[in-house]
């Protein structure tokens, strides 16, 4: 028995029982990540951060998907557990320097009021979201949403999200502009990640 727990001890001192963090990894504008390679019981991920001029940096979420970012503001895609724990992929924003904010039920709200939809229906039934820009849309979903990438301005973000509703073809699209983003924000102040 104590063979085993001299073993035990051993192997947690040289593989180590949390995570392991690579440096800071800047993108724009101070935003950045830093990837975690895991531990014992955390798998890898990525993790968005925002670190200020004095070098102060802050853990925003986990990043899971797409990434906007301009000036002082991100929209991405992140994962929060819903009641029973499951993680479920959702649309954050942040404004620097933080935090991260869920923004997920506003935008299926204003997909619907902007497409005469019943709001309540479609937040029952929403899944995975997908963003995309005008030249950033590595899986040519914008054609797939009746968007042409000609029709979208420089800073627009379509939010693609996946509802059970017939009449949508199972998708959900919201073209968001980056003050209607702040606006989300900043409505949003005690829902965060």
């Amino acid at each position: 028995m104590r063979t085993i727990g001299s073993i035990c001890l051993l192997l947690s001192v040289f593989l180590g029982c949390g995570p392991r963090y690579v440096e800071f990894i800047p993108i724009k504008n101070g935003f950045g990540y830093v990837h975690t390679e895991g531990g014992i019981d955390r798998a890898p991920s990525a993790e968005l951060y925002y670190q200020t001029v004095g070098g102060k940096k802050t853990d925003l979420c986990i990043l899971v998907g797409d990434l906007f970012i301009k000036d002082d503001l991100a929209i991405l895609i992140s994962e929060t557990p819903d009641k029973s724990g499951a993680m479920w992929d959702r649309l954050f924003a942040v404004k620097a320097p933080g935090p991260a904010v869920d923004i997920t039920e506003d935008v299926v709200r204003l997909g619907a009021k902007e497409q005469g939809k019943n709001a309540e229906t479609l937040l029952q039934s929403y899944g995975l979201p997908q963003l995309m820009q005008k030249n950033r849309d590595p899986n040519n979903l914008l054609p797939v949403c009746g968007i042409s990438p000609a029709t979208l301005k420089e800073d627009e973000i379509v939010a693609l999200i996946t509802v059970r509703d017939p009449a949508n073809n199972g998708n959900l699209v919201v073209i968001l502009n980056w003050d209607q983003i702040a606006s989300l924000i900043n409505s949003n102040k005690g829902v965060t990640h």
